[in-house]
């Protein structure tokens, strides 16, 4: 795949970047900061969701991603010995 994005058909037509079906998985990221009416999430909470789903704020010289708790997919929970984390609530 060319950097930009481009790419050919089979038959030759340009198909831009911009054409492309956007990826569908989700990654996992820790709560810095939640707003004041969010029930599920706190900070320090570990999340699943899709990254296309949320806005990047940049504050202070570091970017982060701002979602809203609908966008959540899942919140991780640790063990209660502290180990592995296991499964936890998915919403």
């Amino acid at each position: 795949m060319p950097e930009d994005g481009e790419r050919r058909s089979r038959s030759g037509l340009l198909i831009p970047a911009t054409a492309a079906m956007a990826p569908k998985r989700c990654v996992w990221a820790d709560v810095v900061l939640v707003g004041p009416d969010v029930r599920q999430v706190a900070s320090g909470d570990r999340i699943l969701f899709l990254p296309q789903a949320g806005l990047e704020v940049e504050m202070d010289g570091q970017e982060y991603l701002l979602l809203r708790e609908r966008d959540v997919q899942a919140i991780s929970s640790k063990a209660s010995d502290g180990q592995d984390p296991r499964p936890g609530q998915y919403l």
